[in-house]
């Protein structure tokens, strides 16, 4: 952990993503998995989330509260797009 700025002390957490790209002509569909080893209390701390809900574990030096944040673990996501070259248009 380290402090930003002079500030509370940050968690240290790391991040993962995998991910798969599908293209057929101009269009392409990616499906992709990201996830983090940072606890629900941490994620709090890290994002400030809102909607945090209380449960968790209290840590008086940055989450004295122990608020709970649904904004970080695992998750699934899709994407479609295409691609257009301009200097293909009209052949």
């Amino acid at each position: 952990m380290c402090a930003a700025g002079g500030g509370l002390p940050l968690p240290d957490f790391t991040n993962w993503h995998a991910g798969l790209t599908f293209s057929y002509r101009v269009f392409k569909l990616g499906l992709n998995y990201t996830d983090t080893n940072l606890s629900k209390e941490n994620c709090y701390v890290m994002t400030g989330d809102l909607g945090a809900l209380p449960g968790g574990v209290a840590n008086p030096g940055n989450n004295p509260f122990g608020l709970r944040s649904s904004l970080c673990g695992a998750r699934f996501s899709a994407t479609l797009g295409f691609d257009i070259n301009p200097a293909t248009l009209g052949h």
